[in-house]
């Protein structure tokens, strides 16, 4: 039996390969705000993630980022939420997120949710 033959892969892997190239261009005219999002892309490990979240945004549609803050209090990160445990989330006319649902499945059939 021959599998489906679709684009979906090479469609996919465009987006990891050829989008988000190099390293960002920031171009402000404050040097502490550059500084401040060039560290804000290092604790987030931009480089070694950017790559799944654009597969992630390819096979599902949507990529959620979800911002963070350290436990000590001293930097800011993002972290990219599973499209998988997204239940709902309604976005206004400029496509901004209203608000969101997330269930996250526990062991004992529990499940932890957030609304945002």
């Amino acid at each position: 039996m021959k599998p489906l033959r679709t684009p979906v892969n090479r469609s996919v892997d465009f987006f990891a390969a050829k989008l988000l190239m190099g390293t960002p261009k920031i171009t402000v005219s404050n040097a502490s705000v550059e500084q401040s999002v060039r560290d804000f892309l290092k604790w987030s490990n931009f480089e070694g993630n950017k790559r799944a979240m654009l597969r992630k945004f390819g096979i599902q549609g949507n990529l959620f980022i979800k911002i963070n803050l350290s436990d000590d209090g001293r930097k800011i990160y993002q972290d990219a939420i599973d499209g998988k445990n997204v239940t709902d989330f309604e976005v206004d006319t400029r496509g901004f997120l209203k608000w969101i649902r997330i269930d996250i499945g526990l062991d004992g059939g529990k499940t932890f949710t957030e609304y945002w």
